[in-house]
């Protein structure tokens, strides 16, 4: 069970490089797309079905899937499930499950809520941590750039226009503010895109292997795009919008400097925002470097 549509074709797109050399069959059920092939998968009694709630739920009503012989249940991005208000459909899912079987939750922060769900749902569970992903700071070079805020786009279009920017991944808070900014930078002629909620699930899978492809050099997000999103060769990251906390950044810029690549992640401090970057530094332990641009030369 996974939160969204993304991580869906992502975990399963896994599975099936996992299973390819036993024939293991792989499904994967979502919404905002037709029902048709995604019941054809499931007739070919799948041996791993990778879902959201929604989808996994509305099938079941319909009769199409089938959960009383589920020997393992796996809650991927389990504090991504609870933000996004999913804890009634996994009570509702979990209570369709067999009593004995396998259960393994995953979640890259450990809230209270996500340890009470990991009580609810497991027993005599072994905990296993890992250390917690920080930006690579021998891969990515972290900095952060002073800006008036009525500078912002002239400074992105001075970030996008350098050589050594081949695909950037510019981050915003809103999903109104991705589109206006898609809309603007579309007006000076780059090739760009948005990635948000709003958008249909054939359109964002369109945006995505575009800009996997090289066809799009920049997309435009909201933090949709900082989880789950697999592309390697991007090698800018910029904060257009400074993130909420942290944990934000650290996923936003972690979309870079994958796969052994170098990345540089930008980061915009506008006169506003001072003390709420320094919070964001402290909290981050981030070295970030200061970098001038050549507007304000």
């Amino acid at each position: 069970m996974v939160p969204t549509r993304e991580l869906c074709l992502q975990v399963a797109k896994e599975f099936t490089v996992l299973g390819r050399y036993n024939g293991a069959r792989v499904a994967t059920v979502y919404g905002g797309v037709a029902y048709k092939p995604q019941l054809d998968a499931l007739r070919k009694r799948p041996h791993v079905v990778v879902g959201t709630p929604g989808r996994l739920l509305d099938l079941h009503g319909r009769g199409s899937l089938d959960l009383r012989n589920v020997s393992v249940l796996i809650l991927d991005e389990a504090d991504r499930l609870l933000d996004l208000g999913f804890a009634p459909d996994i009570r509702r899912i979990v209570d369709l499950l067999p009593s004995r079987k396998q259960t393994a939750l995953f979640s890259a922060t450990l809230t209270p809520e996500v340890r009470q769900i990991a009580r609810r749902y497991t027993k005599d569970a072994a905990t296993v941590t890992v250390n917690a992903e920080e930006p690579g700071v021998d891969l990515i070079d972290q900095t952060w750039v002073e800006v008036f805020e009525a500078d912002k786009f002239k400074a992105l279009r001075e970030i996008l226009d350098r050589d050594v920017v081949e695909r950037s991944l510019v981050f915003r808070r809103t999903k109104h503010g991705v589109d206006q900014l898609v809309r603007k930078l579309r007006g000076h002629g780059y090739a760009v895109a948005a990635l948000h909620g709003d958008l249909g699930q054939k359109e964002r899978e369109r945006v995505l292997e575009a800009f996997k492809r090289g066809q799009l050099k920049t997309l435009v997000a909201t933090n949709l795009a900082s989880r789950g999103l697999h592309v390697d060769a991007i090698d800018h990251v910029v904060n257009f919008d400074l993130p909420e906390d942290a944990e934000t950044y650290t996923h936003r810029v972690g979309r870079t400097g994958r796969a052994g690549r170098r990345g540089v992640a930008l980061t915009f401090v506008t006169e506003w925002q001072y003390d709420e970057f320094e919070d964001l530094r402290r909290r981050s332990r981030v070295p970030f470097r200061q970098e001038q641009l050549a507007l304000y030369a």
